[in-house]
């Protein structure tokens, strides 16, 4: 069984509430070494790029891993995995596909996490990519694409203005 199959199935035993506590050991055992595995992330962004009927179970755990992990990614890494995560989100706005909310969340997640540990190392023009995928041309603008623009400043707010600057309480 190949790694992508192997995930698919972790995740879905794991959203189906199994008893079988031999099962859930086993599978929870695979999901932290693929945390830890330094190229578990790799896996993860082919499987979501090049499987279109994966499950939205299976999409909300890879961006949970891409989340995790983006910290710990050199600047190859860190381009690699925008190059990814941009293809898979103009194939989402290029076909008008509308994800459930909390899909849509963890990409913008992802999408900001790219921001705040790539923009100064090796990719200054994030925002300005995602704000190209926006227009349809010139006056006109594409709703879906927008949306995750906006979600995404949003996360870029909540990681740089709430977790990284330390507010003074005066």
């Amino acid at each position: 069984m190949d790694y992508a199959s192997q995930i698919q199935q972790a995740v879905e035993i794991l959203a189906s509430g199994t008893n079988d506590e031999s099962l859930k050991n086993n599978v929870l055992n695979f999901v932290n070494e693929l945390k830890s595995s330094p190229d578990g992330w790799n896996h993860c962004i082919e499987l979501l790029v090049k499987n279109d009927a994966i499950s939205d179970n299976v999409k909300f755990f890879i961006f949970q891993i891409l989340s995790e992990k983006i910290s710990t990614l050199n600047s190859n890494d860190l381009i690699k995995l925008k190059d990814s995560i941009f293809d898979y989100l103009t194939n989402l706005v290029s076909q008008n596909k509308i994800e459930p909310v909390y899909l849509k969340n963890g990409l913008s997640k992802v999408i900001g996490l790219l921001f705040v540990y790539a923009t100064l190392s090796c990719y200054p023009a994030i925002l300005k990519d995602l704000l190209k995928l926006t227009k349809i041309n010139n006056n006109d603008y594409n709703d879906l694409a927008t949306d995750y623009y906006l979600r995404t400043l949003l996360v870029i707010h909540s990681e740089i203005g709430d977790h990284l600057i330390l507010r003074d309480r005066n």
